[in-house]
This record gives structure tokens, sequence and C-alpha cells, in this order.
């Protein structure tokens, strides 16, 4: 289930059965209200009609929180802090790299250390795995003729109030 309409395809065009939420078809809201486990990332782990006490809710959060975010933003009105406060609260787990995410995001987030579970990122696992290289390149879309090379992962982080350009470098060529 993803409300990013490049995952569903990328889902799709990978064999497997995907939902793009919200969901259009009654068959497909009924999968999502039985489903035991729900991942989700950010604030917007879950939609409240998800939750019930029978399922556990997952938060994947990704990035380090280094710089004014969360519940340490100056610029939130006290309403915004108890609004991201009660989404939070709603994932049962989030997913850690390490005790210093743990630590960085609880005193960021005020979420307790317990709710932690040091995993490393699903999303990155692939990548530390013992996995074929070849593979992993083709797909993200690198042309064979770099397999040989060193690859070099440019992830821009959190800004606030801004949009971030995939690849804001216009003197840079291959």
């Amino acid at each position: 289930v993803t409300e990013n309409i490049s995952i569903y395809k990328y889902i799709l065009h990978k064999n497997y059965k995907a939902i793009l939420y919200p969901p259009k078809r009654l068959s497909d809201l009924l999968i999502i209200l039985r489903a035991k486990y729900l991942f989700g990332t950010h604030n917007n782990v879950l939609p409240i009609f998800l939750l019930s006490t029978k399922k556990t809710a997952f938060q994947t959060w990704h990035g380090i929180p280094i710089k004014n975010m969360g519940l340490k933003r100056k610029d939130m009105t006290n309403t915004e802090k108890r609004i991201a406060q009660y989404m939070l609260n709603q994932a049962d787990y989030f997913l850690s790299p390490s005790k210093m995410y743990s630590d960085a995001m609880s005193l960021c987030f005020g979420i307790p250390k317990e709710k932690f579970i040091q995993t490393g990122y699903p999303r990155n696992d692939i990548l530390s795995l013992s996995c074929n290289k070849r593979q992993i390149l083709r797909d993200v879309g690198i042309p064979e003729e770099y397999l040989a090379s060193k690859v070099l992962l440019y992830a821009p982080t959190f800004r606030k109030d801004q949009n971030t350009t995939l690849f804001p470098f216009s003197d840079f060529s291959i």
C-alpha cells in the first residue's frame, strides 16, 4: 500500500500486489483493514481509521534529526506540536539503525526509548547484504558501462519549507 504513484508502478512492475492509497476498490480497502501489521514513514504513519488494538504499527522514519526538527522546531505552534506528537504516538514501534539514532529521535520527538527497535534501515539492507551489485545498479538505472565504477549516492535531506532538487548541480557532466 502506497500513496506514491512511482512506488506503486515499481511494485506492479516487479509483479507484486500493490494498492494505491487511498484505495479505489472495496476489496483493496478490506485488505488494508484486515492487515495485522502496518508500516509508515514520517508523520504520515497511518490514517487513524486503520488503527485498532489488533494491529501493530511500525514507523520506518529514516534520516537523523540533527537539525531543528520535530518538537525542537522553534516555528511550530503548540497545536502543530500536539498533532505531530499524536501522529507519532500511533506507532507501536520505530525502526532504528543505532542507539545514537534512537536517542536523537527520542529527544527530538518525545518518543519513549523502549519503542525503538534497532534493526538497521530496511531500504538499505540490500546494500549491506551479500548481493549482486550488477543487478542493483541495473535496477536503479545505471548504464552497463558504469558497472565497474564507484557509485556515489546523493541523498538530499529534510529542508523546512523548501522543495529539494534531486540533483542540483548544473555544472556536472559525465
